[in-house]
């Protein structure tokens, strides 16, 4: 499997896009503000998107996606998320107000998307083989994160996440082994307090965290402020870490 970054930053600039991960062209993890960068004949093959929560850095782009798909495709498109992530989207974004209901356009029972609650700890079969299981995430709203099974490899992604000690034995008993770790570092060191309340990591608490995890794999930094990137990225290189930790960059190609 291959995972494209189409962005992976805490926030926005010319340099910087929004949570959007591009699974195997039909899949994506999360709709921020990197979606944009699709071209529109790889919007149109979209199948399904898996919503680790439904903060804006995380959605941003589902509505206008939405909008280009439809009356060009036959069949819905599949948006798996918690409960409450379904019931947030349904109040707060697809309510007519801020954006059409799209679960009943073109017509009802004949919608564009078609709601899929998927919680923490169950498992589906991917469309292009594999599996993908909801990981917990502890934020600030509820959260998770994803592990992908090639059936040769895993790859996590924790999503939006402070200390979680519910996660670890969960990676370390990966069926096969983890090739990759997608791992939040929102928020630079001085800052740690701020990133506790709001449901977030800094670099001091990550290698911490770090040290939980027995597998042996590659570890991605993701979801880093573009305000205080420079700083973050010099705190995660300049103390020692269990794992040799990488800045995880939109256009990386994550194979598993």
């Amino acid at each position: 499997m291959k995972l494209r970054i189409l962005g992976c930053s805490g926030g926005i600039s010319a340099q910087a896009a929004t949570t959007c991960f591009l699974l195997d062209n039909t899949t994506l993890i999360d709709a921020g503000t990197g979606l944009a960068s699709l071209e529109l004949s790889e919007m149109m093959v979209i199948e399904d998107i898996f919503l680790t929560h439904t903060h804006l850095d995380h959605i941003a782009m589902l509505p206008l996606l939405l909008d280009n798909l439809l009356g060009r495709r036959a069949s819905p498109v599949r948006i798996h998320a918690s409960q409450h992530s379904i019931n947030m989207l349904k109040r707060h974004i697809f309510n007519w107000e801020i954006w059409p209901d799209f679960s009943v356009l073109p017509s009802t029972g004949s919608g564009l998307i078609e709601y899929h609650p998927f919680e923490c700890g169950q498992t589906k079969n991917l469309t292009q083989g594999g599996m993908i299981t909801a990981l917990p995430a502890m934020h600030s709203v509820p959260a998770q994160g994803y592990l992908i099974d090639s059936g040769k490899a895993c790859l996590a992604y924790t999503g939006d996440t402070a200390s979680n000690a519910e996660l670890w034995p969960l990676l370390n008993a990966a069926s096969v082994s983890l090739r990759h770790l997608i791992i939040e570092a929102a928020f630079e060191n001085s800052a740690a307090e701020l990133a506790r309340e709001a449901g977030h990591l800094c670099p001091d608490v990550l290698k911490s965290e770090l040290l939980n995890l027995k597998q042996d794999c590659s570890v991605w930094a993701t979801h880093l402020k573009p305000t205080d990137a420079d700083l973050i990225k010099y705190q995660l290189d300049s103390t020692s870490s269990n794992h040799s930790i990488d800045i995880l960059s939109a256009g990386d190609i994550l194979e598993f």
